[in-house]
């Protein structure tokens, strides 16, 4: 009878597991492969066009990171016998949460410079400033390691609630924030050869972000706040939102970010060498009607 009344939980926990596995074997495989080709791209646009950009380079970074941090933490979760060992299995989900959440805040890094580089290459050039940039990344990592920390070691689970509510505010502000000046303009913009084009790649770049924003990282976050957030019955036994299924499938999907990343920064490089060529020809048509003007 036991047996009967705990096979349906059995078969949903398998369909779980073998779910995870699939996820995570499709991610780690293409991602790599993604990688490697962004890569090849990133030296090609930096040989053409020039500076890449340190958020890129960071998200990148965060990415490889991750790679090869993935099978270690999966094979813990599923139980799979071990190819590879860690000596700190808790150090080991720190640094995975940690990377996850440095890449959380660099998305969004890349999409805003992006936007910014687009729509207002005036605040661009200030903010987005190799000095300014790897400061901002620095801060990032520094502020990471910290909060990892704390959401490992610090109890009551109440502190962790509250710390995920502000990881989940700050980069949905952020998305608000790019979205906002994707649609606005401004007057280098709107006195340009081709101010269109710098409309629909701002566009594109932002849908593309906010698409991977919410259907790959978002939902770990609201599962993890949910999970620390604890309701307490009379007789003080908590008991928590999220089933445990819930939490396994979100950790696995966001595993997807590791292809999503890597396309998200060769788009942003694109329709920036794309603007780029077309601001040179436009700029280069102009001075040849210049010079019939004044011939």
């Amino acid at each position: 009878v036991l047996f009967r009344s705990s096979a349906p939980l059995y078969r949903a926990r398998r369909m779980v597991f073998s779910t995870m596995s699939i996820i995570v074997r499709a991610s780690v495989f293409g991602g790599l492969f993604i990688w490697l080709w962004a890569m090849f791209y990133l030296y090609f646009y930096w040989r053409g066009v020039g500076r890449v950009s340190t958020f890129i380079l960071f998200l990148l970074l965060s990415d490889l990171l991750e790679l090869g941090v993935t099978p270690l933490v999966f094979q813990i979760i599923l139980g799979v016998p071990k190819i590879f060992s860690w000596p700190d299995p808790w150090g080991l989900f720190a640094l995975f949460f940690g990377t996850r959440l440095l890449a959380l805040y660099l998305h969004q890094l890349v999409a805003l410079e992006s936007i910014l580089h687009l729509r207002h290459p005036q605040y661009s050039a200030r903010i987005a400033s190799p000095p300014n940039s790897m400061f901002i990344c620095l801060s990032v990592w520094v502020t990471v390691v910290f909060l990892s920390r704390i959401c490992n070691d610090i109890e009551p689970p109440y502190f962790s609630f509250s710390v995920y509510v502000v990881l989940c505010l700050v980069p949905l502000v952020m998305a608000i924030v790019t979205c906002v000046l994707a649609l606005t303009d401004c007057p280098i913009n709107s006195q340009a050869s081709s101010p269109g084009q710098g409309r629909r790649a701002a566009i594109l770049v932002t849908t593309a972000s906010i698409v991977t924003f919410v259907f790959v990282y978002m939902p770990v976050l609201v599962v993890m706040c949910l999970a620390h957030y604890p309701l307490h019955f009379p007789d003080d036994q908590p008991f928590y939102l999220v089933p445990e299924f819930a939490w396994l499938l979100t950790t696995s999907a966001m595993c997807l970010r590791v292809m999503t990343d890597p396309l998200l920064c060769v788009l942003v490089c694109s329709q920036i060498r794309r603007q780029s060529a077309a601001t040179t020809e436009g700029d280069t048509l102009v001075g040849l009607q210049t010079d019939l003007v004044s011939d």
